[in-house]
């Protein structure tokens, strides 16, 4: 149960922040300059790092002796944190982890989204004299609500799936406080030799992801 509540607060921390964050960051990045392209190659490169390497970046960056986070701290005058021993704080740290992992996907799915729209609505909007928030709650938002829907369901899938990260940079601890549903499977089974009580584990973590694909199925069939 408490492998299947981080599993569930994890999600919950990571899939707004990545659409939201996605989403804001193709908006920003949908022109045609060479600057554009270049931001848009810098957030997609973490994407292509393995879970290894990014969980080893991170947990340099925030051990409390030395550490990224450490220097930031003590450059205004606060006592460094160590954010993957606080039980509180753990979690969200991995999280963010994988935010900073991970936002490449959401975000080139948007701008193939984006770059679909007509330009000739956004150019009888400005004739209307639409304001730029006008124009992306009733133009752009409208016109994406199928990727933002596919982008949610995806993640969550992904998300459900958590694995690496903890695995390495904290061990599920401390306190089973970033032991997620996949981790505690592999542990039932392949270190407590457990392999029923895994296989079962294993067919929750199958339901819930059963779940979401069937959300993204209903959402992908309806009609306009």
């Amino acid at each position: 149960l408490q492998a299947v509540w981080n599993t569930f607060c994890f999600v919950l921390i990571t899939v707004p922040a990545m659409t939201v964050i996605g989403l804001a960051l193709a908006l920003v990045l949908n022109r045609t300059s060479r600057l554009a392209a270049i931001l848009r190659a810098i957030f997609f490169a973490s994407t292509v790092l393995s879970v290894t390497v990014v969980a080893l970046i991170w947990r340099l960056m925030l051990i409390p002796e030395g550490g990224l986070a450490a220097v930031l701290a003590r450059a205004i005058g606060e006592q460094p944190v160590a954010f993957l021993s606080e039980q509180a704080l753990a979690l969200p740290a991995v999280a963010v982890t994988t935010i900073w992992w991970g936002i490449g996907l959401p975000m080139v799915l948007f701008l193939a989204a984006l770059q679909q729209i007509p330009r000739d609505l956004y150019e009888a909007a400005a004739l209307d004299r639409a304001s730029k928030t006008r124009m992306l709650f009733s133009i752009t938002l409208p016109a994406i609500r199928r990727t933002i829907a596919l982008v949610l369901v995806v993640e969550i899938i992904l998300q459900f799936q958590l694995f690496g990260q903890p695995h390495l940079m904290t061990g599920g601890g401390p306190n089973n406080s970033t032991r997620p549903i996949v981790l505690f499977v592999y542990e039932t089974g392949w270190k407590q030799w457990q392999l029923g009580y895994a296989a079962a584990a294993a067919q929750v973590l199958f339901a819930l992801i059963a779940l979401a694909a069937m959300a993204q199925y209903y959402l992908s069939s309806r009609k306009d």
